[in-house]
């Protein structure tokens, strides 16, 4: 994600404009996912699901709203096997997910600074807001299933080539 889609000019200067980048390391044995945010209860699913303190990767990218509540958009789940379809790779679409997110945070602000809405419908409002947003961030990430005969060995390949692996597993077959 590093080399393609974080290192594209317009990826940079769109973060740079609108956000605020974190990057949040998780060391090997680490029990609970690390961040208790209601934004990131799928990533903390995700985490328990692939391990928790056995979990040797987890690779994404996410956008929160300023109060930590809501994920406004993520590249997904972002496996060795989806590097040619998800938006964690292809700049294009990690762009085009960073702009959703910008648009998803200009629609919320806008419901809280509506001076024709009440207390209570605005607080209506931004659950259906959020509600929708919940559900389309979770569509728009879907995890893809590995393709057919991919097996785990094809993944440890994948990364020996990407030089993210030091030894070489060829000489193990």
């Amino acid at each position: 994600m590093r080399a393609v889609a974080l290192a594209d000019k317009t990826v940079q200067e769109k973060i740079a404009q609108s956000f605020i980048p974190l990057k949040v390391m998780i060391p090997y044995g680490t029990k609970e996912f690390p961040l208790d945010w209601p934004a990131m209860n799928h990533w903390r699913l995700a985490y328990k699901l692939m391990g928790g303190e056995k979990c040797t990767g987890l690779t994404g990218c996410t956008v929160v709203s300023p109060d930590l509540q809501t994920e406004y958009a993520n590249t997904g789940s972002a496996f060795v096997w989806e590097m040619f379809t998800s938006t964690a790779y292809d700049a294009t679409k990690f762009a085009a997910m960073l702009d959703r997110a910008s648009q998803r945070a200009r629609q919320e602000m806008a419901i809280r600074q509506d001076p024709k809405l009440s207390d209570q419908e605005r607080e209506s409002q931004l659950a259906r807001f959020r509600r929708e947003v919940r559900s389309a961030v979770v569509k728009e990430g879907a995890t893809r299933p590995k393709p057919k005969g991919f097996t785990d060995w094809h993944a440890v390949e994948l990364f020996a080539l990407s030089g993210d692996l030091f030894w070489n597993p060829s000489k193990e077959r």
